[in-house]
């Protein structure tokens, strides 16, 4: 504001539908706090290995115990090429999220910004290492697929779509139902950081 900057942030939020494998592991891994399969194991033998496997499976991916990651829901992903036209900012958390976008947009996205301003792709970039110096204002909505824990970093790349000649800008959260997502949302966009606490705050309600 002090800077003459006059934009308007329209936020929205998506709730999307996760396959029912999703829900499932989240609700045992809560429960039991590990999961053996055929050939996979998931471990969450502590409050913060179960808050970062609790997000991770909210989004459709997982690191398993092994180090290998997975993507075992694609709905997110599904959402935004069903549902969004226009030229188009992703940001992602989890490096396998960027691999699920890549899977699902094709030749249609970009991870090179340079390419993003020159071309009609779309841009898919991670929320940290992308949260200083990136010029995205030729897109016509900023999309999160998921954010991280940091509220310093979340504010950061929210503004990256904050320019004076723009108006308006509309963000849009896709958000697993019923999955921590929204509280985690609720936390970081007033700056504040989502902690352990919180998180076991929220399974105890």
């Amino acid at each position: 504001e002090d800077a003459g900057f006059q934009n308007v942030i329209k936020k929205h939020l998506h709730f999307v539908e996760m396959k029912p494998v999703t829900y499932s592991l989240i609700k045992k891994l809560e429960k039991d706090r590990v999961i053996i399969g055929k050939n996979e194991t998931i471990i969450a033998d502590s409050p913060v290995k179960l808050m970062s496997k609790n997000h991770q499976l909210g989004s459709g991916t997982i690191i398993f115990d092994s180090g290998n990651v997975g993507i075992i829901d694609y709905s997110k992903a599904d959402f935004i090429r069903d549902n969004f036209k226009g030229k188009l900012a992703i940001f992602y958390y989890f490096k396998e999220e960027l691999k699920m976008l890549l899977d699902t947009f094709r030749e249609l996205c970009t991870t090179d910004i340079n390419e993003f301003n020159s071309t009609d792709k779309h841009f898919v970039g991670q929320q940290y290492s992308n949260s200083m110096g990136v010029n995205l204002s030729k897109a016509d909505k900023l999309i999160y697929i998921n954010f991280g824990f940091s509220g310093t970093n979340f504010i950061q790349s929210v503004d990256r779509l904050t320019t004076k000649e723009r108006k308006e800008t509309d963000i849009h959260f896709i958000l697993g139902k019923n999955t921590i997502d929204y509280k985690i949302l609720k936390v970081i966009e007033q700056k504040k950081n989502f902690t352990i606490k919180m998180y076991q705050k929220c399974l105890n309600q």
